[in-house]
C-alpha cells in the first residue's frame, strides 16, 4: 500500500541528507585548500564521514520500516510476532544504512576527484570547483536520494509483515502499483497493477515512489 505523508517523509529526509552532504562539502573544499590537493584529505575522512551519514539515517530507516509494516498490520487486520519485526527491522536498517552511505560515498569521492581534474585541466578559479562539488552535494541529489529510499524503506517493512503471515500459513500475494498516469516510466508503467512474480519490488530505479497492494491468495485466484 502507498504509504501515509508520503511526501513529508521525502521532504524531511531531503533535508537530513541535504545538511549531511552541505556540511560534508564545506570540510572539502576546507582540507583540500586553494590551489585543491586531494592528498590533503586524512586517510580517515570518507569512513568518519560515512559512520555519521549512517549514524543519522539508520534511525530513519529504521522507524519507517516499522511504521510501514505497522500500516499493513492495520490495513490487513491480523497479528505477527512484533518483537521479532522490530528485530529485524534494526538489523535491515544497520546493514542498509551501512550499504548506501558506502555508495553514496564513492559516488562523492570519484565526482571529486574528476572535479579536482577538470580544476587544472581548465585553468578553473575555486569558485568554480566549488560550483561544480555543489551540484553533486546539493539538494538536489538529497532529494533524489531521499525519494527512493523512502521508497525502498516501505516497501521492506512490509514484505518483513508479510514473511511474518506465510510463516503463520497466510499467502499473500503483491501487486505493483504506480500513480498510472503520464509520469509513469517505462520501467514501471508495464508492471501496473500485475502481480509481482520476479522478486523485483521498488524501487525498481533512483526516484521511484511505486508502492504495492496486496491480496489473499484465495481471492485473487
Amino acid at each position: 500500500m502507498n504509504i501515509e505523508d508520503r511526501d513529508g517523509l521525502e521532504r524531511k529526509l531531503a533535508r537530513i541528507l541535504g545538511r549531511l552532504l552541505a556540511a560534508q562539502m564545506g570540510r572539502l573544499l576546507e582540507l583540500l585548500g586553494d590551489p585543491p590537493n586531494i592528498s590533503n584529505l586524512p586517510i580517515n575522512f570518507w569512513g568518519d564521514a560515512g559512520t555519521e551519514m549512517a549514524g543519522v539515517l539508520r534511525p530513519f530507516l529504521e522507524s519507517l520500516y516499522v511504521e510501514s509494516a505497522k500500516q499493513m498490520m492495520d490495513n490487513v487486520g491480523i497479528g505477527v510476532d512484533w518483537a521479532l519485526v522490530n528485530e529485524n527491522a534494526a538489523e535491515w536498517a544497520s546493514r542498509h544504512s551501512f550499504e548506501l552511505v558506502t555508495g553514496i560515498n564513492n559516488t562523492s569521492r570519484n565526482t571529486l576527484q574528476r572535479a579536482v581534474s577538470r580544476y587544472f585541466a581548465d585553468g578553473q578559479t575555486i569558485g568554480e570547483l566549488t560550483s561544480r562539488l555543489s551540484r553533486s552535494f546539493g539538494p538536489v541529489r538529497a532529494e533524489m536520494i531521499a525519494i527512493t529510499e523512502v521508497t525502498r524503506a516501505a516497501t521492506e517493512g512490509e514484505r518483513e509483515f508479510l514473511a511474518e503471515l506465510v510463516s503463520d500459513g497466510v499467502e499473500m500475494i503483491p501487486i505493483w502499483q504506480t500513480s498510472n498516469d503520464e509520469r509513469v516510466c517505462p520501467i514501471c508503467g508495464p508492471r501496473y497493477n500485475k502481480p509481482i512474480e520476479d522478486g523485483q519490488y521498488p524501487p525498481a530505479h533512483v526516484r521511484c515512489r511505486c508502492w504495492v497492494n496486496h491480496e489473499i491468495a484465495e481471492l485473487r485466484q
